[in-house]
């Protein structure tokens, strides 16, 4: 009766009450009965039905004796001969092969012992071989002693190893199992979600089957820790013996090799093995290694959900869902607003909700088919200058420093024609806006003084042109005039000179319409060779300086120098020095002609040649003593 129970192993606290049960029902027949279990393994239901046949037996026998006592005890061990294994591992040592023995004393009166009690005792004996048990039993006088061995039987007792798992490892892979659980179920669902609209691919499959492995192990690991007898998953109506179950395990590996082939993807190989090695066969193989079993599958599963959820979060951070699209409008700067024809709203993000309660509108805003029209109002009041109904929409200045363009259209969705309101912040535009005009303005006003500085630029151009021609007149016609007036002094009859002469007079205007930029050491040449005409030695010590500007003023100092001492001084020698420094040119004019007057004044020529040296940034100082000296200084 005992080996057809659905529930059918006994751990100690089992086998106890039903010992104790027995003893009870002896005593109400008048058998003076005590029992004392005291097994370390689970007991399958077909041994411990053997043993209670044998008790019952020996019980049927203790009816012929008088005033009989009997005194039961169960243990096992191991068998002489066969070794033991180690308890120090996770779980105890696996025995090769271990005995159950149950030994029942019988005390009885002496001297009320009869032939009929002999006769049932050797009756028992002859029941006992025919159970094919090993026995011993021992008749005396005052009693007997009855001691059974049966072998244990794996029959009804399937992976009893893990019920032998030390309670902390038990309890810890309970837990972790329990988590890895939940975490591979949020993982399988970040799949389906991410796959949705699409039909339901094999990944999604193979990882929804991964979280029913799990759940069998944690109810493993629990029907371990709670220690029944029996591994079974507990359901609400009924009980289910994991040992047919956990081969679920099994076909799992098989589904998983299936699509590594497919998708050749050899990584998945290491949980195929360890799927494999978590079906029954090989759990009840492994004996005490058994629990090893389960604590590297949820070690490399711990490895394998936990990159799988960090994995999830970051595609649900990158992707786009219809969740992220609505968060990124309601973080949107510029206000949107969308609404059915009749103005009910349908959705309005935070930005369009912040400007209309700024302009005074209510915070629960439902209906809008009155808001442009209250937005166009607002603008034609003009409570700020920068409000105004343009064509393109409605710009209103929203508190201090914030300025909204409302612009109004439609949109189109599946079909249906939607009112749409947008706020788009102008601010920054508008502050350009402000900035280009008051740049325009600045410049307007920049332009006309412009305008006016050029007029008067022209007007300076026009004076320094006449002044430069008036100097040039000055400079060309005086040389001619003081050569010809020293030739007609000197009242020579010579028609060679006379000739030079008049071809110098003849050449004034050729030397008035010369170009500027005429070499100066040619101009120079020419001075000397015109001053000689008239017997005036011009003597040169040095030569100009390289840099054109200073050559330049040089050239027309030494024109003006010699012409106002042949004019003014009626020398006859000039002596021109060229001298250069590290850190300036200078022109030193000599003459021997009259020493300047007491009240010596400056007349044409002087200013004109400080003028030129004054555009190269030198100076000009004149001594008028004898002999008449003029120097020019012009920095490098």
């Amino acid at each position: 009766m005992l080996a057809g129970k659905s529930d059918p192993a006994f751990n100690r606290e089992r086998l106890q009450l039903v010992f104790n049960e027995t003893a009870a029902d002896l005593r109400t027949l008048g058998i003076d009965c005590a029992a004392l279990v005291d097994i370390k393994r689970v007991l399958p239901a077909s041994t411990v039905s053997v043993l209670y046949d044998c008790l019952y037996d020996f019980a049927a026998a203790a009816f012929a004796a008088s005033n009989p006592i009997l005194m039961l005890f169960v243990s096992d061990k191991a068998e002489a001969g066969e070794g033991e294994g180690s308890g120090d591992g996770v779980a105890a040592g696996r025995q090769q092969r271990r005995v159950v023995e149950i030994r029942v004393a019988l005390e009885a009166e002496e001297s009320a012992q009869t032939e009929g009690y002999t006769r049932s005792l050797e009756e028992l004996r002859r029941v006992l071989e025919r159970r094919n048990v090993r026995f011993t039993l021992d008749i005396a006088s005052d009693g007997a002693t009855l001691a059974v061995q049966v072998n244990e039987d794996k029959g009804g007792c399937v992976m009893e190893e893990l019920l032998l798992t030390k309670i902390p490892v038990v309890a810890t892979l309970t837990a972790v199992f329990f988590l890895l659980t939940a975490a591979q179920t949020l993982h399988a669902l970040f799949l389906a979600a991410r796959k949705s609209g699409r039909p339901v691919s094999a990944a999604t499959v193979y990882e929804t089957l991964l979280v029913v492995h799990l759940y069998l192990a944690t109810a493993t690991m629990l029907s371990a820790y709670a220690n029944h007898g029996v591994l079974l998953l507990h359901l609400r109506v009924t009980a289910l013996p994991l040992s047919a179950l956990l081969w679920f395990n099994l076909a799992l590996a098989v589904v998983g090799l299936t699509l590594a082939i497919r998708y050749r993807k050899p990584v998945m190989t290491w949980e195929i093995v360890l799927f494999a090695l978590c079906s029954p066969p090989v759990i009840d193989a492994a004996g005490a290694f058994a629990p090893y079993l389960f604590i590297a599958d949820a070690a490399f599963l711990t490895f394998r959900v936990s990159a799988g959820l960090i994995l999830d979060i970051r595609r649900f951070r990158n992707s786009i869902t219809r969740l992220s699209a609505i968060e990124a409008v309601d973080r949107l700067p510029e206000g949107l607003a969308m609404a059915e024809k009749n103005g009910r709203v349908l959705y309005m993000n935070d930005a369009m909700r912040w400007c209309l309660m700024e302009l005074g509108f209510a915070t629960d805003l439902s209906d809008v088919s009155m808001l442009w029209e209250n937005l166009c109002e607002i603008a034609e009041r003009g409570a700020a200058p920068i409000n105004d109904v343009l064509p393109e929409g409605v710009r209103i200045q929203i508190g201090e420093d914030n300025v909204r363009l409302f612009k109004r259209d439609t949109a189109e969705v599946n079909g249906k024609t939607y009112r749409r309101l947008a706020a788009i912040d102008v601010t920054e535009e508008e502050r350009l806006n402000t900035t280009i005009a008051r740049t325009n303005v600045l410049l307007e006003q920049a332009n006309r003084e412009l305008e006016e500085s050029l007029a008067r630029v022209h007007e300076v151009a026009r004076n320094e042109a006449m002044l430069h021609m008036k100097a040039r007149v000055h400079d060309t016609i005086g040389q001619r005039l003081s050569i010809l007036h020293r030739y007609l002094e000197d009242g020579s009859s010579n028609p060679k000179a006379l000739d030079q002469v008049t071809n110098l007079v003849r050449s004034m205007m050729e030397d008035l319409a010369r170009a500027d930029d005429e070499q100066s050491p040619t101009e120079l040449a020419s001075i000397v060779h015109a001053f000689e005409l008239v017997g005036v030695r011009i003597e040169q010590i040095g030569s100009l300086p390289k840099a054109p500007a200073v050559a330049e003023a040089f050239v027309t100092i030494c024109r003006e120098a010699a012409t106002n001492a042949v004019k003014h001084g009626q020398a006859h020698n000039v002596r021109i020095a060229f001298e250069e420094s590290g850190s300036s040119y200078t022109l030193r004019v000599t003459n021997d002609g009259l020493a300047g007057p007491s009240d010596f004044r400056e007349g044409t020529g002087l200013p004109s040649m400080r003028e030129a040296v004054g555009a190269v940034g030198g100076t000009c100082q004149v001594t008028a003593t004898q002999p008449f000296t003029l120097e020019a200084v012009v920095p490098r």
